[in-house]
């Protein structure tokens, strides 16, 4: 029978060492998970191994704890150096720009499928080596080829993660970690894809609802444009040689007319110095935090939001805390699971709060709903807090699928409405002198 050399995890998060012979590769994994252990690394040895006499047929030698921080640790290939960007070239920085990262798609099927994988008894390694085979040039195997090498330098799933910030955030990566240690990395890819599936399907329902009325609002201004630069020019003779007062609907369509055909070129460049100048001033911190507090009290479009942010905050403390965190490392570790600005300065408040002793609800006042809190303040004190955080997450889900609803009914008259009226003003414009010079004439 051949002979496997594996590294795995107690439920104490010690990390063991040895050798076992098995009939292959999954009976290996299944046995030492019978002995409550957890595989992240095994390895069939060379056939020349299973001659020493302390490797005796059908044995198992007794697991040694080792470092698993360093442990078997390999200088990393140049090829992972440029993956991770460790090297300072220009080269280097260009690919970084230029390749595609992970979405949050390939996130949530990257999890859903190590979870099946290593509940069929499978080492991580194995799962990992298994899923880079396919998908090649993406950057989902980009990121599991580099996962595979640093798992077999003896690194962790959770260092990985934290190489792709955009793809896993750090409350993420800490519960990867947590599940490395403990040995319940399975349990815990198993919450995690649940939860990234529902924030993912919100997220899709969000971009649905505000689809068509982008859509709508781009074609309608290509079609002004459109019009304005080569209909209305013909008309501009016809409507002057009527040598009468034109409506002021028809000299300021003309007069727009006008300066985009002879000054287009400046239009243009006015419309990329305001596209730079307001990137520039999205980055400055705070114009970027009154502007996200704002967002959040915008009539409609602000409640959306807002919940919309707590239901992924709720659920992501949720699971934190059920993995054993403590609720101020949590708070800690939740600013990195949402883009707002405002929230994240109120959650890190409430992690100080919660360090000094104090409620860490008051520091949520004025950005977390009501409901939410009350439903916290009353998990805490009777001390099902995450139980209560998934009924939160359930309330935000049924506030946010309303609103969605009412966003999309109201989204798609609205835009016509606009749209409908600026081309409206346009033809109103044309037909006005037609229509006087018609009542001149008769």
């Amino acid at each position: 029978m051949p002979e496997f050399q594996y590294k795995a995890c107690n439920r104490a998060g010690q990390v063991m060492q040895g050798h076992l012979t098995a009939a292959n590769r999954q009976a290996a994994a299944h046995a030492l998970r019978t002995q409550g252990l957890w595989v992240t690394q095994l390895e069939e040895q060379r056939a020349a191994r299973r001659f020493w006499p302390w490797h005796g047929e059908g044995q198992q030698t007794a697991p040694l704890p080792v470092d698993s921080g360093m442990a078997g640790q390999r200088p990393v290939p140049r090829a992972a150096q440029v993956a991770a960007g460790h090297t300072g070239d220009a080269t280097v920085w260009w690919q970084r720009l230029t390749q595609s990262r992970l979405s949050r798609r390939d996130t949530v099927l990257l999890c859903r499928q190590l979870q099946v994988m290593l509940a069929g008894g499978l080492p991580l390694h194995e799962a990992v080596r298994t899923l880079a085979q396919s998908g090649a040039g993406t950057a989902r195997q980009r990121f599991l080829q580099q996962a595979l090498t640093d798992l077999q330098a003896g690194r962790s799933l959770a260092d990985s993660c934290r190489r792709e910030p955009q793809a896993f955030p750090a409350a993420m990566c800490e519960l990867i970690s947590v599940g490395e240690r403990s040995g319940g990395l399975q349990e815990i890819l198993a919450r995690l894809a649940d939860y990234l599936a529902v924030s993912y399907a919100a997220g899709q329902k969000m971009q649905s609802a505000l689809l068509y009325p982008v859509l709508l609002g781009v074609f309608s201004l290509l079609a002004i444009f459109l019009l304005s630069i080569f209909v209305l020019p013909a008309f501009a003779d016809l409507l002057t040689s009527f040598h009468t007062a034109l409506p002021w609907p028809t000299v300021v369509v003309l007069t727009v007319s006008r300066w985009l055909q002879a000054e287009w070129y400046v239009a243009l460049a006015w419309l990329t110095v305001l596209g730079i100048g307001a990137a520039a001033l999205l980055q400055v911190p705070a114009v970027r935090l009154v502007l996200d507090r704002w967002r959040l009290q915008v009539p409609l479009l602000g409640r959306l939001e807002l919940y919309g942010h707590w239901l992924r905050l709720c659920d992501t403390l949720a699971v934190l805390l059920e993995s054993g965190i403590r609720l101020d490392r949590a708070l800690q570790m939740l600013p990195a699971t949402t883009g707002n600005r405002y929230l994240q300065l109120c959650l890190r408040r409430a992690a100080q709060q919660v360090v000094a002793g104090q409620s860490w609800q008051r520091a949520l006042q004025s950005a977390c709903p009501a409901a939410i809190r009350d439903m916290a303040a009353a998990g805490e004190a009777s001390g099902h807090l995450p139980e209560m955080l998934r009924h939160a997450a359930d309330l935000c889900r049924v506030i946010t699928t309303s609103q969605l609803r009412r966003l999309e009914a109201l989204a798609q008259p609205v835009a016509i409405l606009v749209m409908g009226s600026l081309i409206g003003f346009i033809l109103l414009a044309v037909a006005l002198p037609l229509l006087d010079a018609m009542t001149a004439i008769s």
